[in-house]
C-alpha cells in the first residue's frame, strides 16, 4: 500500500503546481487563481496545504495553462491533492532564495520542517494567464521523507 502510494505520488510530480496571494496583505485573493508573484504562489500552496484546503491547492497549483482545477477530471485532482496535501503540510516553512528558471519560470529554494525533518525542494512558478503565478512542481522527489504514514 505504501509503495503504491509513494509511486502515486512519484506521479503526481510530474504534473505541475500553482499558489496565490493578494498583493497588499499577502493572503489569498479568495477571487483569483493563482498569485500576482512568484513567491505568494509557493506561499499560498503551502498554506492551503497547512490548512488542508483542496480547494485553495487547486487553484495554487498549476500551469501555463491555469489552475489544476481547471485542468484535471475532479476525482484525479481530489487524489493528486490529498497526497500533496499529506506532504507538504508542515509544521514550517521558510523560502530561502528565488533564482531564474528556464522559459521565464522562477525556482524558490523552500526549507520545510515537519517534526525533527527538514527538506529543502525547489518549488517551480509559472506564469499563466493574467499574469497570474503558480506553483508548476513542487520537487516532490525531495519531500517524501515529509509525507504522512
Amino acid at each position: 500500500m505504501k509503495r503504491s502510494i509513494l509511486l502515486f505520488l512519484l506521479a503526481v510530480v510530474a504534473c505541475k503546481s500553482g499558489s496565490t496571494s493578494s498583493p497588499v496583505s499577502g493572503a489569498p485573493s479568495p477571487n483569483l487563481p493563482g498569485a500576482p508573484a512568484p513567491r505568494q504562489a509557493v506561499e499560498r500552496f503551502l498554506g492551503a496545504a497547512k490548512s488542508q484546503d483542496l480547494q485553495e491547492m487547486s487553484i495554487a497549483w498549476g500551469t501555463s495553462k491555469g489552475p489544476a482545477r481547471d485542468q484535471f477530471e475532479r476525482t484525479e485532482l481530489e487524489k493528486r491533492l490529498i497526497v500533496m496535501q499529506g506532504c507538504y503540510d508542515t509544521d514550517k516553512h521558510r523560502i530561502l532564495d528565488e533564482q531564474p528558471g528556464d522559459n521565464g519560470k522562477r525556482v524558490l529554494r523552500v526549507e520545510l520542517t515537519k517534526g525533527a525533518v527538514t527538506k529543502t525542494p525547489r518549488f517551480t512558478t509559472v506564469k499563466g494567464p493574467s499574469d497570474r503565478w503558480y506553483v508548476e512542481d513542487a520537487d516532490f522527489a525531495a519531500v517524501t521523507a515529509l509525507c504522512k504514514r
